[in-house]
């Protein structure tokens, strides 16, 4: 029994003696540190590696820590290390990183492809791939980002304005936004008031908005009556109720 609680004492001491000097400072990633070295244990990994990420900033030891947190089986070390290459702008390996996170079913993934694929590969084709799982999973940015690629970048209006309507059906506030300012374009003040009025309920902002639209749009009394009614049936989960007043 002494024989092994001794050779247990000495791995214990070796794994310490390997340790990051910084770490001494810090009991809890301390601990993990000899956690995640003497039992591989993955969770203790991932929080030394987040450590690493946020406490001390150290981006390259906690690549490190997610690399081997995520071969003990911490999935969700693969999206944290497509985050922290994305930073680093090493987009080829933030790409196969988010990949590898999109096999193990993140919900995040999918949206973060798609902003890599549109912002720096520029393949709006791929984007727009992406950008569709995300909303299937249930990210509504995703939605609002396809509607911004086909109004702004593809100039299909259209196609802008369907995807946006999926955003705010999903109460999207970006892509609620993105209706007023598409159909304040299009000349039609009645829909584009509808969807600024929509906000006044998502921003809790009354008075700002109003004042938005009476004295910087200048729109009139009978257009605000009727924007009115027709935002409380736009396809949105919540409706503003306080009046133009």
């Amino acid at each position: 029994m002494l024989k092994k609680l001794l050779i247990l004492l000495l791995l214990v001491t070796a794994t310490i003696h390997g340790m990051d000097q910084r770490l001494y400072k810090y009991p809890d990633a301390k601990n993990d540190y000899v956690k995640a070295s003497k039992d591989k244990d993955q969770s203790a990994a991932f929080q030394l590696a987040l450590f690493y990420k946020t406490e001390l900033q150290d981006y390259d030891k906690a690549i490190e820590w997610y690399k081997i947190a995520y071969s003990y089986g911490s999935e969700r070390s693969a999206f944290n290390l497509g985050l922290i290459y994305h930073k680093q702008k090493n987009y080829d390996e933030a790409l196969k990183w988010y990949k590898e996170a999109y096999k193990n079913n993140d919900i995040k993934s999918a949206y973060n492809l798609g902003l890599l694929y549109e912002e720096t590969y520029k393949d709006n084709k791929k984007a727009i791939k992406w950008y569709k799982k995300a909303y299937k999973q249930g990210n509504m940015a995703g939605a609002n980002n396809l509607g911004y690629l086909y109004d702004v970048t593809l100039k299909d209006q259209a196609q802008g304005i369907y995807w946006y309507k999926k955003g705010a059906q999903g109460g999207n506030t970006d892509a609620i936004n993105n209706l007023n300012k598409v159909y304040y374009e299009k000349g039609d003040l009645v829909t584009s008031s509808a969807y600024v009025l929509a906000m006044a309920y998502y921003d809790n902002a009354k008075q700002e908005i109003l004042n938005f639209l009476k004295n910087e749009r200048k729109i009139d009394r009978k257009t605000l009556e009727k924007a009115y009614k027709l935002q409380q049936t736009l396809d949105i989960p919540k409706h503003y109720t306080g009046g133009i007043d």
